[in-house]
């Protein structure tokens, strides 16, 4: 067949862009068995200037006679802009169609009409909205019309809000073009997932279990929520059209930087552990880092992880969802959930997602058992494979500084730095499961046997024990340093790589800036504490609490010991690797600075996701316009304050700061609950920071109040006399830190820096999780 004119049995995988959005979109169906009305492509080539070739006329001549297969068949003429249907734009009814064409003469004249269509003032100004400044090229699909009795759209995710709970459609009887253009009042209705439920006229619902197979069936096949065109003859269903709906923002919005995950439905979103991997708003380069191992655990379409105006939060909804169809209790699930993503508000219901259960089974058991046994692998050879993470990123690095070419750098990525790097987050996730597991064990068996409370001080005395753990080795390494054990260059071997933001590619590692060390050593020389004699002190501590938890309990503790001692074994295992893996970030922040360097971007490069950086390393300089967009975005939402611990449903950033700022309701009460992190009682003032850069403003003995810590806040530990964040859980950094160091902390008291000033002075009782304030400086 000519290169101009396929059927949509023959259009082959090269040719798909080519026959524009809904050419290629129906042979790709048709192909795959979907009930497509057959027709054929004639492909933009086969005009000269809007008019046919001579040759492409006499091909479609022969193509309409192979549909023909009586006198009565008619046709339909149908645009296939290679813009249209597409995830950006679907200009849907603004080219032209034309219905029920029958003689040859008719159907040459409809294909004219059509492509005239891309001049009319209405193409022209929704290309204006849409950004398009070139001339449209366009394709034209010839389709056997059917005799619909009954014509509909319908939609396998709301437009509006994302959320996938429901199928909506609209329908009318016979032709589907009025309905589609807008002219006529249509019938409504709505299918459940995944129970199927149907709500609507009677006249659909013998064939709604055929219209929702056919809606799940593509959103899976074409990897997305779908805008879908069908038609009823005899009760037999017909598809006339898919594309992707383009109203919803998370799919639309990442040209801009404006990621919003929380558009996509009625979810409950928490930052509770994210927060402190990510403690500010992240560049598209860091979550498309990350999200490269993050979006192989999205279930049915629906994220795990999500970004929420640049910040970085967990699908509460997903994970109780799936955990609820396991287990059936909600006392065993949130037993689970609040062990590791803590406690949600009492006003707070977790919206259920509709996870089926033939899903659990068929996508989710399978990817688990793959899963397991990638990390049962990686586990087996964990203490040899981290122990030489340092050696093989000095190694990867050095290969970086000798790139010449962009193709090298490609290579370099695909072929060693991503795996590694997906090595070892893998890994990270194995030491988290094997945390989690004996540590929510041990909280309940300790609740169960000396109540809630008791337990929970118990546990905020739990340290790493006889091992040092990463999240305090800097402060430590800061004290070698300094007493002259370590030498400034092993000090940077060891920790360069750790920082406040150690997560986010645009920001310099402390081995690329002298001056943050020298800061951090500066900062550790004015602190009065003896750091060794803490750690020591705290394991004192808890020697004394378990001594006296055994005089109580004699017959508990040979089992109780056992599970502590697995927990602290593993506890320094997961720290390890999660250092490791942040030092594979460094390296993957230098193959972003040498795209930068081979693409003249510089840092601009940080604004474009990993795989537009691959693109434009081999030649589609495409994304460099959307550079300038992000930046604005980013700019917005790093001004913008730390946003709530919980969000349920669609959430504005830059209208809830107008609120944030607002609200003095919270105020009302002088006693703040959290979570018991770290045993003992003192009394203080407060001061308020809300970054380690600010760390010189915090005096020895007070008390440091912000919203989240991570490693880069360890150096000040020393110098509070206790510790109180909004965000975190009895096994966050600032919890495992103070207990370390043997001071209190009470974290996760989720608007503490909206209701402590500095100056304030307060209580701190980090054995009970409870913050009184005594005296209020603005008083």
């Amino acid at each position: 067949m000519s290169e101009m004119i396929y059927s949509f049995k023959k259009l082959p995988k090269n040719k798909l862009k080519l026959a524009g959005g809904k050419g290629g979109t129906l042979s790709k169906l048709l192909q795959a068995g979907y009930p497509v009305p057959d027709g054929f492509v004639i492909l933009s080539n086969a005009f000269d200037d809007n008019n046919l070739k001579s040759k492409a006329v006499d091909i479609i001549k022969k193509e309409i006679k192979k549909l023909r297969t009586d006198d009565k068949v008619k046709f339909a003429v149908r645009s296939s802009a290679l813009s249209e249907d597409s995830k950006e734009a679907s200009f849907a009814g603004e080219f032209e169609t034309i219905l029920n064409v029958k003689s040859e003469k008719e159907i040459f004249n409809a294909i004219s009409e059509v492509i005239k269509s891309t001049e009319t003032d209405r193409v022209k100004a929704y290309s204006k909205v849409k950004g398009m400044t070139t001339k449209h090229q366009i394709s034209i699909v010839i389709q056997r019309m059917v005799p619909s009795e009954i014509s509909g759209v319908l939609f396998t995710t709301d437009p509006v809000t994302g959320a996938k709970t429901k199928i909506l459609g609209n329908y009318v009887y016979g032709l589907g073009e009025k309905l589609v253009s807008g002219e006529t009042n249509a019938e409504t209705f709505t299918i459940t997932r995944p129970t199927r439920i149907y709500e609507g006229p009677k006249k659909l619902k013998e064939i709604s279990n055929k219209i929702y197979d056919l809606a799940v069936s593509l959103e899976e096949y074409l990897e997305g929520p779908q805008d879908i065109e069908w038609t009823v003859v005899n009760n037999k269903l017909y598809l006339l059209q898919s594309r992707p709906i383009t109203t919803i923002e998370e799919t639309k919005d990442p040209i801009m930087g404006k990621w919003n995950y929380s558009s996509n439905g009625d979810f409950l979103w928490t930052n509770q552990m994210t927060a402190e991997v990510y403690p500010e708003v992240i560049t598209p380069s860091t979550w498309s880092v990350w999200n490269i191992y993050y979006k192989d655990q999205n279930i049915e379409g629906y994220p795990g992880i999500g970004i929420i105006g640049g910040r970085v939060y967990i699908n509460y909804s997903l994970t109780y969802s799936i955990m609820i169809k396991i287990f059936r209790k909600h006392d065993k699930v949130m037993e689970w959930l609040e062990g590791i993503l803590g406690e949600i508000p009492e006003n707070i219901k977790v919206p259920i997602m509709p996870i089926s259960l033939s899903k659990l089974l068929f996508q989710i058991l399978p990817r688990e058992i793959k899963g397991q046994i990638k990390k049962s692998k990686l586990k087996k050879k964990q203490k040899k494979y981290i122990n030489n993470i340092p050696s093989l990123c000095e190694e990867i690095s050095q290969e970086i500084d000798n790139i010449k070419e962009k193709r090298s750098l490609i290579n370099l990525w695909e072929g060693k730095l991503k795996p590694v790097f997906l090595d070892v987050f893998t890994l990270q996730d194995t030491m988290n499961e094997d945390f989690f597991r004996p540590y929510i064990s041990l909280k309940k068996k300790l609740t169960n046997l000396i109540g809630k409370d008791d337990a929970e001080k118990l546990l905020a005395t739990l340290s790493g024990g006889s091992e040092e753990l990463e999240s305090i080795g800097p402060l430590l390494g800061l004290s070698k340093l300094v007493e002259g054990k370590i030498t400034r260059k092993e000090y940077e071997s060891l920790y360069g790589h750790r920082h406040p933001n150690e997560n986010e590619l645009s920001e310099p590692r402390p081995i690329e800036n002298p001056k943050y060390i020298n800061k951090q050593i500066e900062n550790f020389k004015e602190s009065p504490v003896d750091v060794n004699e803490l750690v020591k002190n705290r394991s004192l501590e808890f020697m004394d609490t378990w001594n006296n938890f055994k005089k109580k309990y004699p017959s508990k503790e040979k089992g109780l010991k056992k599970k502590i001692n697995e927990i602290e074994n593993t506890m320094y295992k997961r720290e390890k690797v999660r250092s490791e893996l942040t030092r594979i970030i460094g390296i993957i922040r230098k193959f972003y600075l040498m795209a930068g360097k081979l693409t003249k971007l510089n840092k601009d490069i940080f604004f474009l996701t990993v795989d537009e950086v691959i693109n434009l390393l081999r030649g589609d300089n495409k994304s460099i316009s959307y550079i300038n967009l992000r930046k604005e975005y980013f700019r917005k939402y790093k001004s913008l304050p730390s946003y709530p611990q919980f969000i349920r449903g669609y959430f504005d950033p830059i209208k809830w700061s107008e609120e944030f700022y607002d609200s003095d309701s919270l105020k009302s009460s002088n006693t703040i609950k959290g979570y018991a992190a770290s045993e003992g009682k003192v009394k203080g003032i407060v001061r308020r920071i809300d970054s380690p850069e600010e760390g010189e403003l915090l005096k020895p003995g007070e008390i440091l109040v912000t919203a989240t810590t991570n490693i880069g806040w360890t150096p000040l530990f020393p110098k509070a006399k206790a510790i109180i964040t909004d965000i975190g859980a009895q096994l966050s950094h600032a919890a495992i830190v103070a207990r370390e160091i043997g001071i209190p902390a009470v974290v996760g008291c989720r608007d503490a820096t909206k209701r402590i000033n500095t100056g304030d002075k307060v209580i701190v009782d980090g054995g009970r999780g409870i913050v009184k304030i005594i005296e209020s400086k603005e008083k």
